[in-house]
């Protein structure tokens, strides 16, 4: 019995020194990606099915991802006005338009990890400027 304890303890070591390593995980972590030209294209057309005059995605758009949803902020051109638009794409659908404002972003519509990667600065409340 004695020689089943001892020869066990170096695992029973390991299995307790892991556990805080393995729990590590159990977050979501933002991450900051770079924008393919297929995705403008998708965003594109996206926001022209009730915008069919916009024009863009204008440069500076930022896109990422959090917990498995997909997220962009664009800015458009409509009727002379700059229109900055925010999309989510969750696993296995469209991207879809869930937010229209005149330059911010809010934590409303993107997690406030996946702003801070993008290093927007904060205005009031819970919105961040993107900058033009």
């Amino acid at each position: 019995m004695k020689r089943l304890l001892l020869s066990s303890a170096p695992f029973v070591l390991a299995a307790c020194l892991a556990a805080p390593v393995l729990a590590c995980g159990d977050e979501p972590m933002a991450e900051n990606l770079v924008i393919a030209l297929r995705v403008k294209d998708a965003l594109r057309s996206t926001y022209s099915m009730t915008h069919p005059d916009a024009r863009g995605p204008l440069p500076g758009t930022f896109y990422g991802r959090w917990s498995g949803d997909t997220y962009a902020v664009a800015r458009f051109e409509v009727a002379g006005r700059e229109r900055t638009v925010t999309f989510l794409r969750r696993p296995r659908h469209a991207w879809r338009a869930v937010d229209e404002t005149t330059g911010t972003v809010c934590t409303d519509h993107v997690p406030l990890e996946l702003i801070r990667t993008w290093w927007l600065v904060h205005t009031t409340g819970r919105c961040f400027a993107v900058a033009s």
